[in-house]
């Protein structure tokens, strides 16, 4: 099992960060150790102080070097994502009609997503309610989701 190069204490747990080549690959949600495995670098600075500005409203858009892996299909509705403005949410119905698609199919992209917050699926909802979030459609990580779209003022 692979430890996070970093992890970082936030208000909706700790994240730990996986890094390859001076690029985030990866974003998980309560990770078990307080240890990262490598030694720090510039990069860890940048992402500390972006989170930092993020949870404190003061931070939009996030301007880091990440690497998303999937398929073609779901690195087309990660790029759509980043499109979504803070502030602002879409349905699941929406993002699928604009990448001529369906809803389902997009929301299994979503739940795939390697770099939420990054990548900011949590502005992707059901027509009719939240929506799930990193996987699960009740318990903590709907409860990230809502607070991430409480923080963006949603």
């Amino acid at each position: 099992m692979l430890m996070p190069d970093l992890i970082i204490d936030s208000p909706i747990g700790q994240l730990g960060f996986y890094i390859e080549q001076n690029k985030i690959t990866q974003i998980e949600f309560d990770v078990d150790t307080d240890m990262s495995t490598h030694e720090p670098q510039a990069l860890f600075t940048q992402i500390k102080a972006q989170l930092d500005q993020y949870f404190l409203g003061q931070l939009t858009k996030f301007n880091l070097a990440f690497q998303a892996q999937g398929t073609d299909f779901q690195k087309k509705v990660w790029a759509y994502l980043l499109t979504i403005p803070y502030g602002t949410t879409k349905n699941y119905g929406e993002v699928a009609m604009a990448l001529n698609s369906s809803a389902r199919a997009v929301g299994n992209a979503c739940r795939k997503n390697p770099l939420p917050l990054l990548i900011p699926c949590h502005r992707v909802v059901a027509k009719k309610g939240i929506g799930g979030f990193s996987g699960a459609t009740a318990g903590h990580q709907i409860e990230r989701k809502l607070y991430l779209l409480n923080l963006e003022c949603l």
